[in-house]
Parts: C-alpha cells; sequence; structure tokens
C-alpha cells in the first residue's frame, strides 16, 4: 500500500506540469505538447481532400496512437487525482476531478472515439470532428496564458452554453 501511494504520488508529479527538477516530467510535457500540436496540424491538413485521400491510412493510425495515449493520460490523471489536496477523497474527490475544466476537457476528446457512430453519417461524424481541437485546449495545463483562458471560460460557463446553444439551434 505504500509503495502504491509513492507510485500514485511519483506519477501525479509527472503529470503536472513539469517543474525544473523533474526532467521526466519535462520530457512528458514536451512530448505531450507536440502530440497535441501534431494533432491540432492532422486536422486541418485532413480538411484538404487531396491530401486526406493521400494520407488516410497514416492519419487514421496516428489517430488511433493519440487517442490510446490520451486515453491511457486520463485514466492515470484520474487514479492519481487523490494525492492532491483538492481530489483527496478516493470517491468524491475522483467525481470531483471528473467534473473540472480539464478533466472534461481531456473526456471530450477522446469520448467522439468511442461513441458507435456510422462512418456514412459523414454529417455527424464532421461535428464530432470539432472536438478533436479540443486538444488544443489540453495545452492550457501548460501555458499561464491559456490557464487564465481557462479560467475566463469556466467562470461564464453559462454564457458560453447558452451562446452555443443558440448557434445550434440557428
Amino acid at each position: 500500500n505504500i509503495m502504491m501511494k509513492q507510485l500514485q504520488r511519483q506519477l501525479f508529479l509527472t503529470l503536472e506540469v513539469a517543474h525544473p527538477d523533474n526532467k521526466f516530467s519535462q520530457i512528458f510535457d514536451y512530448f505531450f505538447v507536440g502530440l497535441i500540436i501534431l494533432n491540432v496540424i492532422i486536422v486541418c491538413l485532413e480538411t484538404v481532400e487531396s491530401v486526406h485521400k493521400s494520407y488516410a491510412t497514416l492519419f487514421d493510425q496516428f489517430e488511433v496512437f493519440s487517442i490510446v495515449f490520451f486515453t491511457f493520460e486520463y485514466f492515470l490523471r484520474l487514479w492519481c487525482c487523490t494525492v492532491s489536496h483538492k481530489y483527496r477523497h478516493p470517491l468524491w474527490g475522483r467525481i470531483r476531478y471528473i467534473f473540472s475544466p480539464l478533466a472534461l476537457i481531456d473526456l471530450l476528446v477522446i469520448l467522439p472515439f468511442y461513441l458507435p457512430i456510422k462512418k456514412t453519417d459523414l454529417r455527424f461524424a464532421r461535428s464530432l470532428r470539432l472536438f478533436q481541437f479540443l486538444r488544443f485546449l489540453k495545452l492550457t495545463r501548460y501555458f499561464k496564458s491559456l490557464k487564465m483562458l481557462a479560467e475566463v471560460l469556466a467562470n461564464r460557463q453559462e454564457e458560453l452554453v447558452s451562446t452555443v446553444m443558440t448557434v445550434m439551434i440557428l
């Protein structure tokens, strides 16, 4: 049990934004930021029909790799979040973590991949593609200005939801 707690703590420190003395955490952060940026670039490239046709298999393989990585990272964060005082309770802390803004973004990034949709319903598939841009929001963990943006989004959540609903209705 003590070894498990130590592993949880070490993993928590690695998954959080890197400290200057934690080289492994810094490497993880650079890899993670690079993966997110590559995902955003690929989503943009896929909108060009000729590029999409030429590299569809490669894009699909990269998508699967990314989703597996993001899913694994999500569940590791969920497992070790109890190290933080904010999420200390083993059950309620994890539930509170699941509904935190960054965890919700993480979930919205991976969830469309696991939804059972038909590939033939292109309009729905295209709308789910917009969620892939949420990967860019995952960068809020790593940049101070993006953290401020995330705080603003969280504080104005009700207004934004009503605006999005209005836009969807229109």
